[in-house]
């Protein structure tokens, strides 16, 4: 429903006050009962159960205050009984600092609560109410059901709320690479909807940048491989809480090969390298090939895995097409390239001058080597080189070779050559012979503190304390291990920065000069430790009413050690006597006022840093009325009557005037001018019927207030003062302003000037009512009262008078330096008469799409190098117009690339090692060697670092650094300079090693070269033993046996070549013997030899002996075996081959035979020199006359079968089976 006011405009001073509705607004408002987002009237609830109910206002048009309140009506159902908080054991109230909703928690639901609740509220003459009748179902404790008629009174004593849990709608999902990942976490079991909290992370990482989280819901757009993995999603109330976990598994889409080339096409000289670099996209990975149009590759072309195509020198006939071609399964690409090979022109020379031939220095002194170049007048680039390589610690700039610490080894020719950039090039020698003082002392080591414990992410400190003569070089290193870029030396001096588990172990100092060398270590221990993380609870920002109440509690989320809590306020203030800190982290307002709103920090502190969260608290109240220039006016018919009222409280106010007689008069109308925060009544000409009270109200979200004012308005001519002219006045800045003050009715009238808001301007005068003032500045504008007083009362006449000045601004900060991705706030404050039209522009450019401008600020949010520039703020008001400036400068954090990230190069070659950099502004780029100095023959030059005559010690990785104020960056480049292997020394020769049965055996090989070499041990006559132990060039045999003894090989193999070294290992063991067989036979009269082999070391002694006899007269032992060369019947027997050494002796029998007496043959066969018969197969018969016939071989008799008779075996149709032993 609405009322409306309307009150015509009257013209005065030249100027229309606008017609003026005047609407007031009336409400209509609803309550209703909500349980689980649904109105309720009848509800039924099981016993012992938990019920949540919201007592909810809505209303149409403005929202009054409403205060809200719960009732129940009792067991007898005769009166309603108002819930107090606290009050109830099993009945909670939860009110939210808002006057249109309140909630109720009923706990372990029981008899005593199976009753109507009513939420009741009013609002003016509005009387507001909703009821719902809660039933009860189910089993109670006592064993009942149902519902029940009869109530029962049971004690139910109150529980604790039941933990939150969290669920999520799917625990594993695949999503392709690009498409939307999306989870959905929700809360249950908890009755605190309004205040528990959902949140996200990932397990092991940080949550992937795309990654967008509300209300419990999870999603990632345009998803990647690497943002798969296990998500957490973690629900807690002011009471508990519970997590769960969502594995999101990323597949990759699969596609054809994509494919760059860079560089794009290539021209190089006769010689030159040539390095084309086939870049490929593709998913599964393909394959890449490098291959020419019409012909094969250069024999010395190379392609490596990663697609790169390289020739170290480029002749005539490599120059054509060459193409890249990928391969996977999804599909086959190639692209085209093209290399031109021009011819190399041959330059003259340039003429380099030393300025000393020789140069003689001290030891421990410091020589300095000059040359220059003689009428050249193009640049030359001077460097100086010998071969190997320059002393360490030696700088050189432009033609000067500075060597400190000169020792003996640095004597020898020095050579200085010089480059244009066309590629001529000169050279000259200089020789160096050092002096050496006899004065020398091995230098000593000593580390402190020789253990230190440095915390996570901080920095620890090791100093080298070194003496000796003459002066040392220092080197820091780690056993096994590189140092880290983290790792900064300072001359003896070792820190560790930003210090991780990772730099945990021993550090080594090793110093050295000519005389000897010294090194002692520390060892340096790493404590876990995490910056502090807080959250602010329930929330950042609250509003609360004036003499309410709030609380911000700041939890600590991680934090190791565990961080101190503190809280202050914003910008320095004081807190007041109605706030109170906790020991846990809580800051409590009670009765709140105005000076308890604004911000608030949370700081947590420990030993790994510092994080901060500022909570803001808004306090709410009723506006304070202000009437000027009082609450009861006199006046005279016809006067011009002003009354203004103001709001002094924040919020800002709505006011407006309310009088029943406004517009009773036709043709004559009121003036309401109304501004913010105040409200000006305006009667230009007053009536006895304007005399009556008029109310001003004010309204804000806080309240409503009302005061009012009481005119009286008299007849007749009345004692008055005038001033001459209109009401206001505008008068330009510095202007001259008259007044002119009359009273009427007044005797002898005194009349006196002043100034509502303080002194008169400066230099004014007054004579006779009359107040001039020559020159009017800004700040005293204002309401001008001319005033007189008699008996009766006091008069008094105003002027308002406006002084109106061009803008002036202020533009902060007026020069801007900020990070890119930071938001940036420009604030533009004009001063002045306005009201002011302000308008920011960026001078030659646009406003970027992210800026946005509200009352002369202007705010970019993540500002980029495009955002940097002047930006330009206009103010314009009726007065004119003003300008101002403001700079931003972006800094962008550099990035670094190594143009490639491995050099592998021959020794004594000049290698170039390049770092590409972006940021701004441009950084300086610094390289460093991982062992903290650069080689000496290196020079620096726009971010491209050369190494001349470099040498395998300079291998190593190099660390590229760019740095400017938004930060720094490093890539690192690994570089590989080849030699030949050589194994301990560069010796060839043969190791010898005699040990004993059981030993533990170490055999070494000592390998050097570049790369290093690896290393494969071998044995000569067998596989190695299978306890043997491999590792860094030690070949192992823990417990060797007799079988192990023989000669290993050391194999040193790397790509510049191969080189061997070989062991040869003895075993001391008694001897081992070996007979071929434990028994044999000899014809009688035939020479007979026995075997027998005897190992050991040292090489056993064979002998022979008879057992139980004489030897035979005519034996001989040769090679070990004994041979008889005319066997008799009395050399049958047993004989012992008998082995023996320093460490023992080992004796084996053999028993010898002897067969008949002679052996008749027939004339088909002949006995050979070996006493046996040659026979041919089919031979008619062999005879053989012996004492007995027997076949030793199978250890049988002979039968009749086979032809014996009367000792004579007879064998016919002979074959090679019958071949064997007889007696």
């Amino acid at each position: 429903m609405w009322h409306i006011y309307i009150s015509f405009a009257v013209l005065f001073g030249g100027a229309f006050c606008n017609p003026i509705i005047q609407a007031v607004e009336r409400s209509n408002c609803t309550v209703v009962i909500k349980h689980s987002d649904k109105q309720v009237t009848t509800l039924e609830v099981k016993w012992n159960s938990n019920i949540y109910l919201i007592c909810d206002a809505s209303c149409v048009g403005p929202r009054p205050r409403l205060d809200l309140t719960w009732f129940y009506r009792d067991k007898n159902q005769t009166k309603l009984i108002k819930i107090k908080k606290k009050k109830l054991p099993k009945i909670e109230l939860f009110p939210k600092n808002s006057h249109w909703m309140n909630e109720l928690v009923i706990r372990d639901f029981g008899p005593s609560e199976e009753t109507d609740f009513i939420c009741k509220g009013s609002y003016k003459k509005q009387r507001l109410e909703a009821k719902v009748t809660l039933i009860g179902t189910g089993t109670t404790d006592t064993g009942r059901t149902g519902s029940a008629v009869t109530r029962v009174d049971v004690e139910v004593k109150p529980t604790s709320p039941s933990p939150i849990r969290v669920q999520v709608d799917r625990t594993r999902i695949e999503v392709e690479e690009g498409q939307t990942a999306r989870i959905v976490c929700t809360a249950v079991g908890s009755l605190r909807e309004a205040t528990y909290i959902l949140s996200w992370s990932k397990l092991g990482a940080a949550m992937p940048n795309r990654a967008i989280e509300q209300n419990g819901v999870l999603i990632i757009p345009n998803i990647q491989v690497i943002d798969g993995g296990n998500f957490v999603c973690t629900g807690s109330d002011m009471f508990s809480n519970g997590s769960v976990i969502a594995t999101i598994i990323v597949t990759a889409s699969e596609s054809v090969p994509s494919i760059r080339i860079e560089p794009r096409y290539q021209t190089v000289e006769e010689g030159s390298p040539v390095r084309f670099e086939c870049i490929v996209t593709a998913s599964p990975r393909a394959k890449v090939e490098w291959h020419r149009g019409d012909r094969p590759l250069s024999p010395e072309a190379s392609v490596t895995q990663d697609g790169v195509f390289q020739l170290p020198r480029a002749k005539s006939s490599d120059k054509g097409v060459y193409f890249c071609k990928a391969t996977n399964k999804v599909g086959t690409s190639d692209m085209r390239t093209i290399l031109y090979v021009t011819k190399k022109e041959t330059k003259p020379g340039i003429t380099i001058i030393v300025r000393q031939i020789s140069v003689v220095a001290l030891i421990g002194s410091t020589a300095r080597l000059e040359c220059h170049v003689e009428d050249e007048t193009g640049r030359v680039t001077l460097f100086w080189s010998r071969t190997g390589s320059l002393p360490p610690g030696s700088v050189q700039t432009d033609g000067v070779l500075t060597i400190p610490d000169i020792q003996p080894s640095y004597a020898g020719n020095y050579v200085c050559t010089g480059t244009t950039d066309t590629g001529r090039t000169g050279s000259a020698v200089t020789r160096l012979d050092i002096e050496v003082k006899p004065e020398t002392e091995i230098p000593t080591v000593r580390v402190e503190p020789e253990t230190i414990t440095i915390l996570m992410q901080t920095t620890g400190t090791l100093r080298c304390i070194v003496t000796g003569v003459p002066a040392h070089t220092v080197t820091w290193l780690r056993p096994q291990k590189n140092l880290a870029s983290n790792h900064e030396i300072d001359g003896d001096i070792l820190r560790i920065t930003q210090a991780s588990m990772e730099d945990e172990g021993i550090y080594i100092c090793r110093a050295g000069n000519f005389a000897g060398s010294d090194q002692d270590w520390g060892m340096v221990k790493v404590e876990r430790g995490t910056r502090p993380k807080i959250e602010l609870y329930p929330e950042g920002n609250q509003t609360v009413y004036v003499e309410g109440s709030a609380l911000f509690q700041c939890r600590v989320m991680d934090g190791d050690p565990p961080p101190k809590i503190t809280w202050s306020r914003a910008e320095g203030l004081q807190l007041t006597e109605r706030t109170e800190v906790m020991d846990n982290g809580v800051i409590m307002f009670k009765g709140t006022t105005q000076q308890e709103q604004g911000s608030y920090i949370c700081t947590a502190t420990n030993d790994m840093g510092t994080t901060t969260a500022t909570a803001t608290l808004i306090v709410q109240g009723p506006p304070r009325i202000m009437i000027l220039p009082s609450k009861t006016i006199y006046a005279s018919v016809g006067q011009r009557v002003r009354i203004e009222c103001i709001a002094q409280e924040e919020p800002t106010s709505r006011v407006y005037w309310i009088n029943p007689f406004i517009s009773r008069r036709s043709g004559i109308a009121h003036c309401f001018v109304s501004d913010e925060g105040t409200s000006l009544l305006e009667i230009a000409n007053v009536a006895k019927e304007d005399t009556g009270y008029y109310t001003c109200v004010a309204e804000n979200v806080g309240g409503r207030t009302k005061d009012r004012v009481h005119l009286i308005v008299e007849e007749g001519q009345r004692a008055e003062v005038k001033i001459a002219g209109p009401g206001t006045l505008s008068v330009a800045d510095g202007g001259s302003v008259e007044l002119t003050c009359t009273a009427s009715a007044i005797l002898n009238p005194i009349i006196q000037w002043r100034r509502s808001e303080g002194p008169l301007p400066p230099d004014h005068s007054l004579r006779g009512g009359i107040l001039s003032i020559p020159r009017l500045p800004v700040e005293y504008g204002g309401e001008y009262i001319c005033s007189t007083s008699t008996p009766e009362g006091n008069y008094q006449a105003s002027v308002f008078i406006s002084v109106t000045v061009s803008p002036r601004l202020t533009v902060s900060p007026s020069r801007l330096v900020a990070r890119a991705g930071e938001n940036i706030i420009l604030r533009c404050s004009p001063t002045g008469s306005g009201p002011f039209n302000i308008e920011w522009s960026k001078v030659n450019g646009v406003l970027s799409p992210r800026a946005s401008e509200k009352e002369g600020i202007l705010e970019i949010q993540q500002v980029t190098a495009a955002d940097a520039g002047r930006y330009r703020c206009v103010a314009t008001s009726a007065s004119g117009s003003s300008e101002g400036y403001a700079v931003v400068e972006i800094t962008v954090p550099p990035t670094v690339r190594a143009a490639e990230r491995e050099y592998n190069v021959q020794q004594n070659a000049v290698v170039e090692l390049r770092c590409d950099f972006t940021g701004s502004p441009e950084p300086t780029v610094r390289w460093d060697h991982e062992s903290g100095e650069l080689p000496p023959q290196h020079r620096v030059q726009d971010g491209v670092l050369t190494i001349y005559n470099v040498q395998p010690k300079d291998s190593g990785r190099y660390i590229c650094t760019a740095t400017n104020a938004a930060g720094t960056a490093r890539d690192y480049v690994f570089v590989t300079v080849s030699s030949g292997p050589v194994i301990n020394g560069g010796e060839t020769r043969i190791d010898i090693q005699t040990v004993n049965v059981g030993d533990r055996v170490e055999m070494e090989c000592i390998v050097a070269g570049t790369p290093l070499p690896t290393i494969r041990w071998s044995r000569d006559d067998g596989p190695l033993p299978a306890s043997a132990i491999r590792g860094d060039g030690i070949l192992l045999i823990p417990d060797v046996r007799l079988e192990d003894a023989g000669t290993y090989t050391c194999t040193a193999i790397n790509q510049a070549g191969s080189v061997q070294s070989k062991v040869v290992l003895y075993l001391r063991a008694r001897p081992l013997i070996s007979v071929p067989r434990n028994s044999m036979t000899a014809a009688l009269g035939d020479s007979a030899s026995i075997g027998c082999e005897a190992s050991g070391y040292p090489s056993p002694q064979i002998t022979w002996y008879r057992k139980n006899g004489q030897m035979p007269a005519d034996y001989k032992i040769e090679g070990g075996s004994l041979k008889i060369p005319h066997v008799k019947t009395e050399d049958a027997g047993t004989y012992i081959c008998s082995a023996q050494n320093q460490y023992g002796q080992t004796d084996a029998s053999v028993d010898l035979k002897i067969g008949g007496t002679e052996l008749q043959t027939s004339k088909t066969s002949q006995q050979n020199k070996d006493g046996k018969y040659d026979v041919t197969e089919e031979q008619t018969k062999i005879i053989m006359v012996h004492v007995g016939i027997n076949d030793d071989g199978d250890n049988g008799l002979l039968s009749t079968t086979d032809g014996v008779t009367d000792n004579t075996a007879e064998f016919t149709d002979t074959t090679q089976f019958d071949y064997d032993f007889y007696n």
